[in-house]
């Protein structure tokens, strides 16, 4: 393949023109090293994998966590609702 060729493919897939059995590479940056995902039969396949790992690592490097701090939210609600029912049926405020 050519260059305008490898533009055409996702990102993270690259052409291996002398394989035949799995002419396509899925590769990411992690921590400013190239990380080699396997090699594919499909460009499809290559990004599947390519997002998979991207999904992680981004997972891993967001700050905060918005899934982490929004149950931590529900948790206390949770918390502060049954503490109020508590004290609603018992008569005395914890307050």
């Amino acid at each position: 393949m050519n260059n305008s060729s490898e533009r055409e493919l996702p990102q993270g897939v690259s052409h291996i023109p002398d394989s035949k059995r799995n002419p396509f590479r899925a590769q990411i940056s992690i921590n400013n090293k190239v990380r080699y995902l396997g090699s594919y039969r499909s460009p499809e396949l290559a990004a599947d994998a390519y997002n998979k790992v991207k999904k992680a690592r981004d997972a891993a490097n967001s700050k905060p966590n918005i899934d982490y701090v929004e149950r931590a939210l529900q948790l206390i609600k949770a918390t502060a609702s049954t503490q109020q029912a508590k004290s609603s049926t018992t008569g005395v405020c914890n307050a």
